[in-house]
């Protein structure tokens, strides 16, 4: 973060950066918005060490299968956006992010595992209210081939839960398959470094509670 000092004469230059890790992060790192998956990560891996230096960002690093890797609580929406940056800063070199996504094509059904074969939105929250009644869904932008054995999705970033179900066949009448609050403020940040994407597919209002976080925690251990 940098943040601006001050003189009596007023503002001046300088600034400086607060870090939100302790040491040097390993070069791959799994993002997740939910806390719940990255409480299991954390519990189902080995020598983790917690290395967040803010509530920001709560954060592990962790060692699967004799692989090194760092797990971080990426928070919703842009923050994701904005931990990838500060991530790019720390001279990360892969960031395997992992969601929940909802389904707006019948042909993607709740509990499967996807991966990114696009995606498009993100605009902010203020520009997504005046323009949602006539909101202008632009073409998806190809993503590179992600995980092997997983159907891959277009998926479509937008800011709000509660606005999202009036505009679900407006999306998909678009070519999308999948909506989520992260995938293009990451895309958007995370421009020179290998990411990759895994999402489930939930409910989030009625199969919540029914997911198996093990099985959730196991999948991003193997895929990381």
């Amino acid at each position: 973060m940098f943040l601006r000092t001050r003189s009596k004469s007023g503002f001046y230059g300088h600034f400086f950066m607060i870090r939100f890790w302790k040491g040097k992060l390993p070069e791959t790192v799994l993002i997740t918005p939910v806390g719940a998956v990255f409480k299991r990560i954390t519990a189902r891996s080995s020598k983790v060490r917690h290395i967040g230096l803010s509530p920001w960002y709560p954060s592990a690093a962790c060692s699967s299968g004799g692989r090194e890797f760092a797990v971080i609580n990426c928070g919703r929406g842009e923050s994701a956006g904005d931990c990838v940056l500060f991530l790019k800063n720390e001279a990360v070199k892969e960031i395997l992010f992992f969601g929940f996504a909802g389904s707006i094509n019948p042909a993607f059904k709740q509990g499967e595992l996807c991966s990114l074969a696009g995606y498009g939105g993100g605009a902010g929250f203020t520009q997504f209210i005046k323009e949602r009644s006539a909101l202008k869904i632009r073409s998806a932008v190809k993503a590179t081939r992600q995980e092997k054995g997983l159907k891959e999705a277009y998926v479509y970033t937008i800011p709000s839960l509660f606005m999202e179900p009036a505009l679900h066949a407006h999306i998909h009448s678009k070519g999308y398959d999948l909506i989520d609050m992260e995938t293009a403020h990451i895309a958007a940040a995370g421009k020179g470094v290998k990411l990759r994407f895994i999402y489930y597919i939930s409910d989030l209002f009625l199969a919540f509670r029914k997911i198996n976080m093990d099985r959730i925690a196991d999948i991003c251990l193997k895929s990381v």
